[in-house]
């Protein structure tokens, strides 16, 4: 069993396998440009994770200030109240 292959023949095949590898080229350079998107991407998630961090960080220091303020203006008004009511007795 022989086959022939003629000019025409060998021709297509050479256009087959070189269409094959523009084929695989081409997918070969997609595959590099996700890979750099993927790592660049990975890249820009760790720094905002370390952002997210740094405000939950302030966010908590904020909030325990803002505690420490409303227990100082209760006290004071506290005080001003002992004071009036110190007044009025007074009177």
């Amino acid at each position: 069993m022989t086959t022939n292959l003629d000019e025409k023949d060998l021709e297509r095949i050479f256009e087959v396998n070189a269409k094959s590898i523009q084929i695989q080229n081409h997918v070969a350079g997609q595959y590099e440009e996700i890979k750099k998107n993927s790592s660049d991407s990975l890249a820009s998630s760790k720094k905002i994770e370390e952002k997210i961090g740094a405000i939950e960080k302030k966010i908590e220091e904020i909030s325990r200030e803002i505690f420490q303020l409303k227990v100082l203006f209760a006290t004071g008004m506290l005080s001003l109240l002992i004071q009036i009511i110190q007044i009025f007795i007074k009177k």
